[in-house]
Protein backbone atom coordinates (compact mmCIF):
# COMPACT_ATOMS: atom_id res chain seq x y z
CA UNK A 1 0.00 0.00 0.00
CA UNK A 2 2.20 2.87 -1.26
CA UNK A 3 1.85 6.15 0.68
CA UNK A 4 3.22 9.61 -0.04
CA UNK A 5 3.09 12.62 2.29
CA UNK A 6 2.71 16.17 0.98
CA UNK A 7 2.89 19.32 3.12
CA UNK A 8 -0.12 21.55 2.45
CA UNK A 9 0.61 24.09 5.21
CA UNK A 10 2.66 24.15 8.43
CA UNK A 11 -0.01 22.07 10.20
CA UNK A 12 -1.72 20.19 7.38
CA UNK A 13 -0.52 17.18 5.44
CA UNK A 14 -1.93 15.27 2.48
CA UNK A 15 -1.56 11.51 2.52
CA UNK A 16 -1.88 9.93 -0.90
CA UNK A 17 -2.66 6.25 -0.38
CA UNK A 18 -2.89 3.72 -3.22
CA UNK A 19 -5.22 0.72 -3.06
CA UNK A 20 -5.06 -1.76 -5.93
CA UNK A 21 -5.05 -5.38 -6.93
CA UNK A 22 -6.23 -8.15 -4.67
CA UNK A 23 -6.73 -6.07 -1.45
CA UNK A 24 -9.08 -3.69 -3.31
CA UNK A 25 -10.94 -6.56 -5.02
CA UNK A 26 -11.50 -8.28 -1.68
CA UNK A 27 -12.65 -5.06 -0.05
CA UNK A 28 -15.16 -4.45 -2.85
CA UNK A 29 -16.47 -8.03 -2.56
CA UNK A 30 -16.97 -7.57 1.18
CA UNK A 31 -18.70 -4.23 0.59
CA UNK A 32 -21.06 -5.82 -1.96
CA UNK A 33 -21.98 -8.57 0.52
CA UNK A 34 -22.69 -6.04 3.25
CA UNK A 35 -24.83 -3.88 0.97
CA UNK A 36 -26.79 -6.90 -0.27
CA UNK A 37 -28.03 -7.44 3.27
CA UNK A 38 -29.86 -4.11 3.23
CA UNK A 39 -31.31 -3.84 -0.31
CA UNK A 40 -34.06 -5.81 -2.04
CA UNK A 41 -32.98 -7.50 -5.28
CA UNK A 42 -35.61 -9.36 -7.30
CA UNK A 43 -35.14 -13.13 -7.19
CA UNK A 44 -32.69 -13.15 -4.30
CA UNK A 45 -32.98 -13.20 -0.55
CA UNK A 46 -31.17 -10.43 1.31
CA UNK A 47 -27.48 -11.17 1.62
CA UNK A 48 -27.52 -13.83 -1.13
CA UNK A 49 -27.40 -11.76 -4.33
CA UNK A 50 -24.17 -12.00 -6.39
CA UNK A 51 -21.92 -8.96 -6.65
CA UNK A 52 -22.90 -8.31 -10.27
CA UNK A 53 -26.58 -7.95 -9.30
CA UNK A 54 -25.72 -5.69 -6.38
CA UNK A 55 -23.69 -3.48 -8.74
CA UNK A 56 -26.68 -3.24 -11.10
CA UNK A 57 -28.90 -1.99 -8.25
CA UNK A 58 -26.64 0.38 -6.29
CA UNK A 59 -23.90 1.08 -8.83
CA UNK A 60 -20.21 0.27 -8.89
CA UNK A 61 -19.34 3.68 -7.37
CA UNK A 62 -21.29 2.96 -4.19
CA UNK A 63 -19.51 -0.37 -3.75
CA UNK A 64 -16.11 1.13 -4.40
CA UNK A 65 -16.73 4.04 -1.99
CA UNK A 66 -17.78 1.63 0.75
CA UNK A 67 -14.71 -0.52 0.06
CA UNK A 68 -12.38 2.50 0.25
CA UNK A 69 -14.03 3.67 3.48
CA UNK A 70 -13.45 0.29 5.09
CA UNK A 71 -9.88 0.04 3.80
CA UNK A 72 -9.12 3.46 5.29
CA UNK A 73 -10.72 2.50 8.58
CA UNK A 74 -8.47 -0.56 8.73
CA UNK A 75 -5.26 0.90 7.34
CA UNK A 76 -5.23 4.58 8.32
CA UNK A 77 -4.24 4.18 12.01
CA UNK A 78 -1.09 2.20 11.15
CA UNK A 79 -0.35 4.56 8.25
CA UNK A 80 -0.50 7.57 10.59
CA UNK A 81 1.78 5.80 13.04
CA UNK A 82 4.25 4.89 10.32
CA UNK A 83 4.38 8.47 9.05
CA UNK A 84 4.62 9.95 12.56
CA UNK A 85 1.50 12.09 12.13
CA UNK A 86 -0.86 12.76 15.06
CA UNK A 87 -4.11 14.23 13.72
CA UNK A 88 -5.89 16.83 15.83
CA UNK A 89 -9.25 15.88 14.29
CA UNK A 90 -10.56 13.02 12.20
CA UNK A 91 -8.77 12.98 8.81
CA UNK A 92 -10.96 13.69 5.78
CA UNK A 93 -10.92 12.34 2.23
CA UNK A 94 -10.24 15.12 -0.29
CA UNK A 95 -10.22 13.14 -3.54
CA UNK A 96 -10.38 9.64 -5.04
CA UNK A 97 -8.77 8.89 -8.42
CA UNK A 98 -8.93 5.74 -10.53
CA UNK A 99 -5.52 4.39 -11.58
CA UNK A 100 -5.34 1.21 -13.64
CA UNK A 101 -6.74 -1.60 -11.49
CA UNK A 102 -6.88 0.53 -8.35
CA UNK A 103 -7.44 3.94 -6.80
CA UNK A 104 -5.46 6.74 -5.21
CA UNK A 105 -7.03 8.42 -2.18
CA UNK A 106 -6.00 11.87 -0.92
CA UNK A 107 -6.52 12.16 2.83
CA UNK A 108 -6.15 15.54 4.55
CA UNK A 109 -4.60 15.34 8.02
CA UNK A 110 -4.88 18.42 10.25
CA UNK A 111 -2.21 18.57 12.96
CA UNK A 112 -2.45 20.42 16.24
CA UNK A 113 -0.66 23.76 15.70
CA UNK A 114 2.58 24.36 17.60
CA UNK A 115 4.97 27.24 18.18
CA UNK A 116 8.67 26.91 17.46
CA UNK A 117 9.40 28.54 20.81
CA UNK A 118 7.57 30.17 23.70
CA UNK A 119 7.42 33.98 23.87
CA UNK A 120 9.48 35.69 26.55
CA UNK A 121 7.80 35.58 29.96
CA UNK A 122 10.35 34.81 32.70
CA UNK A 123 10.93 37.95 34.75
CA UNK A 124 8.92 40.01 32.27
CA UNK A 125 6.84 42.84 33.74
CA UNK A 126 3.14 43.29 33.00
CA UNK A 127 1.18 46.24 34.35
CA UNK A 128 -1.68 45.46 36.73
CA UNK A 129 -3.35 48.80 37.40
CA UNK A 130 -6.01 47.78 39.94
CA UNK A 131 -5.56 46.82 43.57
CA UNK A 132 -8.71 44.70 43.67
CA UNK A 133 -11.43 44.70 46.32
CA UNK A 134 -10.55 46.27 49.66
CA UNK A 135 -9.26 44.06 52.47
CA UNK A 136 -8.60 46.76 55.08
CA UNK A 137 -9.99 47.44 58.58
CA UNK A 138 -13.08 49.17 57.17
CA UNK A 139 -13.89 46.10 55.05
CA UNK A 140 -13.43 43.82 58.07
CA UNK A 141 -15.73 46.04 60.14
CA UNK A 142 -18.35 46.02 57.39
CA UNK A 143 -18.36 42.22 57.43
CA UNK A 144 -18.59 42.17 61.22
CA UNK A 145 -21.62 44.45 60.96
CA UNK A 146 -23.18 42.07 58.44
CA UNK A 147 -22.73 39.20 60.89
CA UNK A 148 -24.31 41.26 63.69
CA UNK A 149 -27.15 42.30 61.40
CA UNK A 150 -28.15 38.65 61.01
CA UNK A 151 -28.86 38.54 64.75
CA UNK A 152 -30.34 42.02 65.14
CA UNK A 153 -33.58 42.56 67.03
CA UNK A 154 -36.35 45.09 66.31
CA UNK A 155 -37.42 47.38 69.13
CA UNK A 156 -40.44 49.67 69.02
CA UNK A 157 -39.45 53.34 69.44
CA UNK A 158 -41.43 56.52 70.03
CA UNK A 159 -39.97 58.68 67.25
CA UNK A 160 -40.30 59.37 63.55
CA UNK A 161 -39.09 56.77 61.08
CA UNK A 162 -35.68 57.05 59.44
CA UNK A 163 -33.95 55.11 56.71
CA UNK A 164 -33.09 51.60 57.90
CA UNK A 165 -35.97 51.51 60.40
CA UNK A 166 -38.87 49.12 60.08
CA UNK A 167 -42.50 50.24 60.21
CA UNK A 168 -45.61 48.14 60.70
CA UNK A 169 -48.16 49.40 58.17
CA UNK A 170 -51.57 48.81 56.66
CA UNK A 171 -51.39 49.54 52.94
CA UNK A 172 -54.56 50.14 50.93
CA UNK A 173 -54.34 50.80 47.19
CA UNK A 174 -56.98 51.81 44.69
CA UNK A 175 -57.33 52.45 40.99
CA UNK A 176 -59.95 54.80 39.60
CA UNK A 177 -61.65 54.92 43.00
CA UNK A 178 -61.96 51.11 43.23
CA UNK A 179 -59.99 49.10 45.82
CA UNK A 180 -56.99 47.24 44.45
CA UNK A 181 -56.80 44.20 46.67
CA UNK A 182 -53.77 42.73 44.90
CA UNK A 183 -51.67 45.65 46.19
CA UNK A 184 -53.20 45.97 49.65
CA UNK A 185 -51.85 44.38 52.83
CA UNK A 186 -52.33 44.62 56.60
CA UNK A 187 -49.77 44.42 59.41
CA UNK A 188 -46.90 44.45 56.93
CA UNK A 189 -43.39 45.02 58.29
CA UNK A 190 -41.64 47.30 55.83
CA UNK A 191 -38.02 48.47 55.79
CA UNK A 192 -37.97 52.23 55.30
CA UNK A 193 -36.04 53.16 52.19
CA UNK A 194 -36.19 49.75 50.50
CA UNK A 195 -38.80 50.97 48.00
CA UNK A 196 -39.76 47.44 46.97
CA UNK A 197 -43.56 47.62 46.97
CA UNK A 198 -44.57 50.88 45.32
CA UNK A 199 -42.61 53.62 43.63
CA UNK A 200 -41.75 56.33 46.18
CA UNK A 201 -43.05 54.46 49.23
CA UNK A 202 -39.69 54.49 51.00
CA UNK A 203 -39.30 58.26 50.72
CA UNK A 204 -42.89 58.90 51.83
CA UNK A 205 -42.43 57.04 55.10
CA UNK A 206 -39.25 58.85 56.19
CA UNK A 207 -40.32 61.18 59.05
CA UNK A 208 -43.63 59.42 59.67
CA UNK A 209 -44.71 58.49 63.21
CA UNK A 210 -47.03 55.84 64.64
CA UNK A 211 -50.63 56.83 63.86
CA UNK A 212 -49.76 58.88 60.77
CA UNK A 213 -51.67 58.31 57.55
CA UNK A 214 -49.74 58.90 54.35
CA UNK A 215 -51.58 59.23 51.03
CA UNK A 216 -49.95 59.66 47.64
CA UNK A 217 -50.13 58.75 43.97
CA UNK A 218 -47.65 56.17 42.78
CA UNK A 219 -46.94 53.60 40.07
CA UNK A 220 -47.01 49.83 40.15
CA UNK A 221 -43.58 48.22 40.10
CA UNK A 222 -45.05 44.97 38.79
CA UNK A 223 -48.16 43.65 37.07
CA UNK A 224 -50.98 43.25 39.58
CA UNK A 225 -54.76 43.06 39.63
CA UNK A 226 -54.90 42.99 35.86
CA UNK A 227 -52.95 46.26 35.65
CA UNK A 228 -49.64 46.56 33.87
CA UNK A 229 -46.42 47.58 35.60
CA UNK A 230 -46.12 51.36 35.60
CA UNK A 231 -49.85 51.98 35.96
CA UNK A 232 -50.69 55.00 38.18
CA UNK A 233 -52.64 54.10 41.34
CA UNK A 234 -53.55 55.76 44.65
CA UNK A 235 -51.99 54.55 47.93
CA UNK A 236 -53.05 55.09 51.55
CA UNK A 237 -50.66 53.96 54.30
CA UNK A 238 -51.41 53.77 58.04
CA UNK A 239 -48.22 53.72 60.10
CA UNK A 240 -48.89 51.54 63.16
CA UNK A 241 -45.41 51.23 64.73
CA UNK A 242 -41.87 52.40 64.18
CA UNK A 243 -39.20 49.81 64.99
CA UNK A 244 -35.47 50.36 65.28
CA UNK A 245 -32.95 47.67 64.48
CA UNK A 246 -30.72 46.95 67.47
CA UNK A 247 -27.47 45.15 66.71
CA UNK A 248 -25.97 42.87 69.37
CA UNK A 249 -22.88 44.11 71.19
CA UNK A 250 -19.66 43.21 69.41
CA UNK A 251 -17.97 41.28 72.20
CA UNK A 252 -16.39 37.90 72.83
CA UNK A 253 -19.59 36.51 74.36
CA UNK A 254 -21.53 37.22 71.17
CA UNK A 255 -18.72 35.80 69.02
CA UNK A 256 -18.62 32.61 71.09
CA UNK A 257 -22.43 32.18 71.05
CA UNK A 258 -23.11 32.88 67.39
CA UNK A 259 -19.92 32.08 65.44
CA UNK A 260 -17.36 29.28 65.35
CA UNK A 261 -14.80 31.53 67.07
CA UNK A 262 -14.27 32.24 70.76
CA UNK A 263 -13.32 35.89 70.43
CA UNK A 264 -14.00 38.89 68.21
CA UNK A 265 -10.27 39.05 67.47
CA UNK A 266 -10.28 35.50 66.08
CA UNK A 267 -13.37 36.24 63.98
CA UNK A 268 -11.80 39.46 62.68
CA UNK A 269 -8.60 37.64 61.74
CA UNK A 270 -10.58 35.02 59.83
CA UNK A 271 -12.54 37.71 57.95
CA UNK A 272 -9.30 39.53 57.12
CA UNK A 273 -7.71 36.35 55.75
CA UNK A 274 -10.76 35.54 53.63
CA UNK A 275 -10.94 39.10 52.30
CA UNK A 276 -7.25 38.95 51.41
CA UNK A 277 -7.73 35.60 49.65
CA UNK A 278 -10.61 37.09 47.66
CA UNK A 279 -8.52 40.13 46.76
CA UNK A 280 -5.63 37.97 45.61
CA UNK A 281 -7.88 35.66 43.59
CA UNK A 282 -9.46 38.63 41.82
CA UNK A 283 -6.03 40.10 41.06
CA UNK A 284 -4.60 36.77 39.95
CA UNK A 285 -7.47 36.21 37.53
CA UNK A 286 -7.10 39.73 36.19
CA UNK A 287 -3.35 39.28 35.86
CA UNK A 288 -3.75 35.96 34.05
CA UNK A 289 -6.07 37.63 31.54
CA UNK A 290 -3.60 40.49 31.00
CA UNK A 291 -0.60 38.21 30.52
CA UNK A 292 -2.40 35.73 28.27
CA UNK A 293 -3.88 38.49 26.11
CA UNK A 294 -0.50 40.20 25.72
CA UNK A 295 1.37 37.03 24.81
CA UNK A 296 -1.36 35.82 22.46
CA UNK A 297 -1.06 39.11 20.58
CA UNK A 298 2.64 38.37 20.08
CA UNK A 299 2.34 34.88 18.63
CA UNK A 300 1.55 33.92 15.05
CA UNK A 301 -0.05 30.56 14.49
CA UNK A 302 -1.72 29.07 11.43
CA UNK A 303 -4.84 27.28 12.69
CA UNK A 304 -6.18 24.63 10.29
CA UNK A 305 -9.83 25.23 9.46
CA UNK A 306 -10.70 21.65 10.38
CA UNK A 307 -9.29 22.09 13.88
CA UNK A 308 -11.13 25.37 14.39
CA UNK A 309 -14.41 23.96 13.08
CA UNK A 310 -14.12 20.82 15.21
CA UNK A 311 -13.48 22.91 18.33
CA UNK A 312 -16.46 25.12 17.50
CA UNK A 313 -18.61 22.02 16.95
CA UNK A 314 -17.69 20.70 20.42
CA UNK A 315 -18.56 24.09 21.91
CA UNK A 316 -21.93 23.97 20.13
CA UNK A 317 -22.64 20.47 21.45
CA UNK A 318 -21.84 21.53 25.01
CA UNK A 319 -24.08 24.59 24.64
CA UNK A 320 -26.87 22.41 23.27
CA UNK A 321 -26.46 19.95 26.15
CA UNK A 322 -26.58 22.71 28.78
CA UNK A 323 -29.70 24.19 27.18
CA UNK A 324 -31.38 20.78 27.15
CA UNK A 325 -30.55 20.31 30.83
CA UNK A 326 -32.25 23.66 31.46
CA UNK A 327 -35.29 22.75 29.40
CA UNK A 328 -34.49 25.14 26.55
CA UNK A 329 -34.06 24.60 22.83
CA UNK A 330 -31.48 26.18 20.57
CA UNK A 331 -34.23 28.19 18.86
CA UNK A 332 -35.40 29.59 22.21
CA UNK A 333 -31.83 30.49 23.09
CA UNK A 334 -31.28 32.21 19.76
CA UNK A 335 -34.49 34.20 20.16
CA UNK A 336 -33.46 35.37 23.64
CA UNK A 337 -29.94 36.21 22.42
CA UNK A 338 -31.33 37.91 19.29
CA UNK A 339 -29.08 35.79 17.09
CA UNK A 340 -29.58 33.49 14.13
CA UNK A 341 -27.76 30.20 13.59
CA UNK A 342 -25.25 31.75 11.21
CA UNK A 343 -24.32 34.44 13.74
CA UNK A 344 -24.04 31.86 16.52
CA UNK A 345 -21.80 29.69 14.33
CA UNK A 346 -19.53 32.62 13.51
CA UNK A 347 -19.33 33.59 17.19
CA UNK A 348 -18.41 30.04 18.21
CA UNK A 349 -15.75 29.83 15.50
CA UNK A 350 -14.27 33.09 16.74
CA UNK A 351 -14.26 31.81 20.32
CA UNK A 352 -12.77 28.52 19.14
CA UNK A 353 -9.93 30.40 17.46
CA UNK A 354 -9.16 32.23 20.71
CA UNK A 355 -9.30 29.02 22.71
CA UNK A 356 -6.94 27.22 20.33
CA UNK A 357 -4.47 30.13 20.36
CA UNK A 358 -4.40 30.09 24.18
CA UNK A 359 -3.86 26.31 24.19
CA UNK A 360 -1.05 26.59 21.66
CA UNK A 361 0.59 29.26 23.82
CA UNK A 362 0.37 27.11 26.95
CA UNK A 363 1.70 24.10 25.02
CA UNK A 364 4.77 26.16 24.14
CA UNK A 365 5.18 27.23 27.79
CA UNK A 366 4.94 23.58 28.89
CA UNK A 367 7.58 22.52 26.38
CA UNK A 368 9.84 25.43 27.34
CA UNK A 369 9.60 24.53 31.04
CA UNK A 370 9.97 20.79 30.41
CA UNK A 371 6.69 20.02 32.15
CA UNK A 372 5.24 16.51 32.25
CA UNK A 373 2.07 14.92 33.56
CA UNK A 374 2.68 12.80 36.65
CA UNK A 375 0.82 9.54 37.19
CA UNK A 376 -0.66 10.93 40.42
CA UNK A 377 -2.04 13.96 38.57
CA UNK A 378 -3.73 11.78 35.97
CA UNK A 379 -5.12 9.56 38.71
CA UNK A 380 -6.50 12.60 40.54
CA UNK A 381 -8.26 13.68 37.35
CA UNK A 382 -9.86 10.25 36.99
CA UNK A 383 -10.96 10.36 40.63
CA UNK A 384 -12.70 13.68 40.02
CA UNK A 385 -14.34 12.34 36.87
CA UNK A 386 -15.53 9.28 38.78
CA UNK A 387 -17.11 11.47 41.45
CA UNK A 388 -18.86 13.64 38.86
CA UNK A 389 -20.09 10.72 36.76
CA UNK A 390 -20.85 8.33 39.60
CA UNK A 391 -18.51 5.72 38.13
CA UNK A 392 -15.44 3.79 39.24
CA UNK A 393 -12.14 5.61 38.68
CA UNK A 394 -10.28 2.39 37.79
CA UNK A 395 -12.88 1.53 35.15
CA UNK A 396 -12.66 5.01 33.63
CA UNK A 397 -8.87 4.84 33.56
CA UNK A 398 -8.94 1.40 31.92
CA UNK A 399 -11.53 2.49 29.36
CA UNK A 400 -9.61 5.60 28.33
CA UNK A 401 -6.08 4.18 28.52
CA UNK A 402 -4.13 5.15 25.38
CA UNK A 403 -7.18 6.82 23.83
CA UNK A 404 -7.54 10.27 22.32
CA UNK A 405 -9.66 11.21 25.34
CA UNK A 406 -6.80 10.38 27.70
CA UNK A 407 -4.38 12.36 25.52
CA UNK A 408 -6.68 15.37 25.73
CA UNK A 409 -7.09 14.95 29.47
CA UNK A 410 -3.33 14.92 29.88
CA UNK A 411 -3.13 17.97 27.65
CA UNK A 412 -5.54 19.83 29.92
CA UNK A 413 -3.48 18.92 32.99
CA UNK A 414 -0.27 19.99 31.27
CA UNK A 415 -1.75 23.33 30.19
CA UNK A 416 -2.94 24.03 33.70
CA UNK A 417 0.58 23.44 34.97
CA UNK A 418 1.91 25.64 32.18
CA UNK A 419 -0.43 28.46 33.22
CA UNK A 420 0.83 28.21 36.81
CA UNK A 421 4.41 28.27 35.56
CA UNK A 422 3.68 31.30 33.39
CA UNK A 423 2.10 33.22 36.27
CA UNK A 424 5.00 32.48 38.58
CA UNK A 425 7.45 33.57 35.90
CA UNK A 426 5.72 36.83 34.97
CA UNK A 427 6.00 39.92 37.20
CA UNK A 428 3.01 42.11 38.08
CA UNK A 429 3.69 45.83 38.51
CA UNK A 430 1.53 48.85 39.28
CA UNK A 431 1.41 52.05 37.22
CA UNK A 432 4.53 53.34 38.97
CA UNK A 433 6.51 50.21 38.21
CA UNK A 434 6.34 48.81 41.74
CA UNK A 435 6.06 45.03 42.01
CA UNK A 436 2.63 43.76 43.06
CA UNK A 437 3.07 40.61 45.15
CA UNK A 438 0.35 38.16 44.11
CA UNK A 439 1.83 35.48 46.39
CA UNK A 440 1.56 32.61 43.94
CA UNK A 441 3.98 30.72 46.16
CA UNK A 442 1.21 30.58 48.80
CA UNK A 443 -0.99 28.45 46.59
CA UNK A 444 -0.99 24.77 47.50
CA UNK A 445 -0.21 22.88 44.31
CA UNK A 446 -1.59 23.54 40.86
CA UNK A 447 -5.28 23.82 40.26
CA UNK A 448 -6.12 21.57 37.31
CA UNK A 449 -8.56 22.95 34.77
CA UNK A 450 -11.71 21.00 33.94
CA UNK A 451 -10.88 18.45 31.27
CA UNK A 452 -12.89 18.07 28.12
CA UNK A 453 -13.19 14.36 27.43
CA UNK A 454 -15.93 14.56 24.82
CA UNK A 455 -14.18 13.92 21.53
CA UNK A 456 -17.02 13.40 19.10
CA UNK A 457 -14.94 14.81 16.25
CA UNK A 458 -11.96 12.61 16.88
Amino acid sequence: MPVTVTELSPFERKLTIRFEGTPLDRAEARAARRISQYVDINGFRRGRAPRRMVENVVGKERIRNDAIENLLEDQLPSTLMDTGLAPAVTPTVDAVRDIGRGVEVDVRVSLWPMLDSAPSYRGREFELDDEGPAADEAAVQAHLDQYRDQFAELETVERTAAGGDYVAIDLHSSYGGRPLEAVSVSDFLYEVGSDVLLEGLGDRLVGASAGDIVQFDTRLRFEAGGLAAGTEIEARVLVKEVKEKRLPDLDDEWASDFTEFDTVAELSDDIAHRLEDTRLNVLRTRFENIVMAKLMDEIEVDIPGAVRDATAARMYERLHSRLQDGGLSIDEYLEAAQEDRETLGERLREQATGRIRSQVLLDAIAADAGLEVEDAELREAYDRAATELGENADEIAERLAGSVQEMNLMGDILRSKALATLMRGAVATDRDGNVVDLRYEDQDGTEVVEAETDQGDQ
